[in-house]
């Protein structure tokens, strides 16, 4: 087994461009707004696990997973874009803002077994 290589996996995240793109799992009408930590897929890919308590309907989830993000990471509101997933729980969400702060805080958080 491959130490390193699996731990880079896990990563939920990906740098280009001066742009932090986040790899995120959402369950909507989850009971409250937060993170849950990070979730490790059956392929092995690394999701940050999110919840919000708007419904999925007519991007209400999507918008609310973008003011959660900003708001948690301290970053505007127009600084975070979900650029795909759009009518998935799997989303890829764009941040252009703060970066390697974003970056030690998602370093900083649990992997999860749930």
């Amino acid at each position: 087994m491959d130490i390193v290589d699996s731990s880079v996996r896990l990563i939920p995240y990906r740098i280009e461009n001066d742009k932090l793109t986040l790899f995120v799992r959402l369950t909507p009408k989850g009971g409250w707004n937060g993170l849950d930590g990070i979730k490790q897929s059956a392929n092995g890919k690394g999701w940050l696990k999110a919840r919000v308590c708007a419904v999925s309907e007519d991007g209400k989830a999507n918008a609310a997973l973008e003011e959660l993000l900003a708001k948690t990471f301290d970053v505007s509101k127009s600084a975070v874009t979900i650029v795909s997933g759009h009518a998935s729980r799997n989303k890829h969400v764009e941040i252009t803002a703060k970066i390697a702060a974003i970056i030690i805080v998602l370093n900083g958080l649990v992997l999860i077994d749930k």
